[in-house]
C-alpha cells in the first residue's frame, strides 16, 4: 500500500510540474502517452527529463 501511495504522489508532482511548465514557460509540450508513462513512473524527474528534452528539441 506505501508504494501505490509513493507512485500517486510521485506522479501527480510530475504532472504538475509538466502542467506548470506549458503554462507559465509556454513550452507548448504535448501530452501524449509516451510522455504521460515518463512522468507517471518517473515522477518530478522524469517531468524535468520531459522538459530538458523538448528544450534540446527531441520530441515525443
Amino acid at each position: 500500500m506505501r508504494s501505490v501511495k509513493f507512485l500517486a504522489v510521485n506522479t501527480l508532482f510530475g504532472l504538475v510540474i509538466l502542467y506548470l511548465a506549458n503554462v507559465l514557460g509556454g513550452l507548448g509540450i504535448p501530452y501524449s502517452l509516451p510522455v504521460l508513462l515518463i512522468c507517471a513512473i518517473l515522477g518530478a524527474p522524469g517531468a524535468i527529463a520531459v522538459i530538458i528534452l523538448n528544450l534540446f528539441g527531441i520530441a515525443f
